[in-house]
């Protein structure tokens, strides 16, 4: 996504309660791979939030772009809004603190959101953010943050790499995990025991774990991805994704399995989608 195509970013954040508890796998007996302490904690034990904005550039209006970075006020405040949002849904009975980033149709801004989301996380005082690239098929984080895209997590969950040896530092605060060696078969990838067993050990360690995942309606893997996270966050683009496609999704992940939405490109565009019957029966609509 170039720089002239980021014009603005609304929360549309339908704050659905799940019906049930997280989903998750049993851990195997013999991890796949286990995290160095070191990574999970900064120069300093207890900074302050304060002094953690003033280390983010976010905080100051960058916002990280496909092909480079860009200075927009407006844009950082949505991404520090969203960052808000998330934070008052843990403040309930759930806890939302690995999340799934995933869109309806490809083009709709799911790998600048994902990116942009994990900095703005990136400054909880209580433990750091992990930013993993689960989009096999068209990877793309690494290009937001100028690293490179092997090893990663495929091959990380084949064992042939360990967790130190894939797990790169964006900032003192943001660590960010590439796709990995290609592989044939993605779906297989994912649908592997090893990534819950790996994900559930990351939890130890990270304040955050934020998933970027390929469109849910092109692949099955955002689904498989569903089962074993707190809730997931639909990234709709204005005016250009078709409601019903949004519907598709939704119903292909399951509505409880959905935190909300996050509408990119405009303003005011989540009343066309929040007029549409199939979204006016949420508790909690957040503009």
């Amino acid at each position: 996504m170039s720089a002239e195509e980021v014009k603005d970013l609304h929360l549309n954040n339908d704050s659905i309660e799940p019906s049930a508890e997280p989903l998750t796998s049993q851990q195997s007996a013999d991890p796949v791979a286990l995290v160095s302490n070191k990574r999970a904690t900064s120069e300093d034990p207890s900074p302050s939030r304060s002094q953690l904005k003033q280390d983010n550039p976010l905080y100051e209006g960058s916002i990280l772009v496909g092909n480079g970075e860009i200075n927009n006020l407006v844009t950082a405040e949505r991404f520090r809004v969203l960052r808000a949002k998330i934070e008052r849904s843990n403040l309930g009975q759930q806890s939302y603190r690995l999340l799934a980033v995933t869109s309806a149709l490809p083009e709709e801004g799911k790998s600048l959101v994902s990116s942009n989301l994990a900095r703005a996380l990136s400054i909880d005082p209580l433990g750091k953010t992990l930013l993993i690239d689960c989009d096999l098929r068209r990877p793309s984080v690494h290009t937001f943050f100028n690293i490179p895209d092997r090893p990663g997590l495929a091959d990380l969950v084949l064992n042939k790499v360990t967790s130190d040896e894939v797990i790169q530092h964006a900032s003192n605060r943001l660590d960010v995990i590439s796709t990995g060696t290609p592989v044939n078969d993605p779906t297989q990838i994912i649908e592997r025991p090893e990534l819950a067993t790996i994900l559930n050990e990351f939890r130890k360690h990270y304040q955050y774990i934020i998933l970027d995942c390929p469109p849910t309606m092109l692949c099955s893997e955002p689904i498989t991805i569903s089962s074993i996270v707190d809730s997931m966050l639909l990234v709709v683009r204005a005016w250009t994704t078709p409601k019903r496609v949004v519907r598709d999704a939704i119903n292909a992940i399951g509505s409880s399995r959905i935190l909300g939405l996050v509408i990119n490109d405009g303003l005011d565009a989540s009343r066309m989608y929040v007029d549409y019957g199939y979204y006016t029966n949420r508790k909690h609509l957040i503009r």
